[in-house]
């Protein structure tokens, strides 16, 4: 059901970019969708692509039991930042490979 659910995500995802790429076209209106979409699409792709639960989850409840509460929410909040500061770090290297000399 999960890989279905996932699927049908994606064909959703590509149908909604194919529609708006013929109504808005290229141009800034359709740079500032798509940065607005990203967090939120992020967070999808972790939650329903199963990675946080496969990866990050079992080690979570692990470091709960072994070392307590306050560990495993300071493990947490470690790799949100992790999470975080990578995206930013990628698409910081994208913009200036697409715009050099800015």
């Amino acid at each position: 059901m999960l890989a279905v659910s996932v699927m049908l995500s994606r064909v959703l995802g590509f149908v909604r970019e194919a529609v708006l790429a013929n109504r808005v076209g290229a141009g800034v209106e359709m740079d500032a969708y798509r940065t607005a979409f990203q967090i939120p699409d992020l967070l999808n792709y972790f939650l329903a692509g199963g990675a946080l639960s496969i990866a990050f989850i079992p080690m979570y409840v692990r470091m709960r039991g072994r070392d307590g509460e306050a560990a495993a929410l300071e493990s947490h909040h470690e790799f949100v930042l992790f999470q975080f500061f990578g995206k930013c770090s990628q698409k910081s290297i994208v913009f200036f490979v697409q715009h050099p000399g800015q």
